[in-house]
């Protein structure tokens, strides 16, 4: 990240009960750059499949920004399976239009997002990119 994140903990409603969130965020004004993740019960991973929990894990994503899918594709990580989607984020009464670009990963039962969005024409293509390709899995 371009500076240090805050961090925050929450515990979130999910169709499977309550799941804790944890989150790195650093907010920038015109760009927001974020790493999150939650443990999911294991067989519920395996009940509802990688792919189902990814896809909704995307869907959520694009959901909470009220935006309209650019890109999608299927990616990985280290073997892991993994989603990034680009969105456009509609102009609101507080926020002028943007752009966000995220990786959603899924090792084993633990759901990775890494995210940065950024206020249309103010956040580059490279800047993005550079941070998430930054993201790496390591070892314990």
């Amino acid at each position: 990240m371009p500076g240090s994140p805050e961090k925050q903990s929450q515990s979130v409603s999910t169709a499977v009960g309550p799941i804790d969130l944890h989150m790195f965020t650093l907010d920038l004004g015109t760009s927001a750059y974020m790493v999150s993740f939650s443990d999911y019960p294991a067989e519920v991973i395996t009940a509802a499949g990688p792919d189902a929990v990814l896809d909704g894990a995307a869907g959520g994503a694009i959901s909470n920004v009220n935006g309209t899918v650019l890109n999608e594709r299927e990616i990985s990580i280290s073997g892991y399976p993994g989603r990034e989607i680009e969105v456009q984020i509609p102009k609101t009464a507080e926020n002028d239009e943007g752009t966000a670009k995220a990786r959603i990963y899924l090792v084993d039962a633990r759901l990775y997002q890494v995210l940065v969005l950024g206020t249309k024409g103010k956040l580059s293509t490279e800047d993005a990119d550079r941070f998430l390709n930054s993201f790496k899995l390591t070892s314990n």
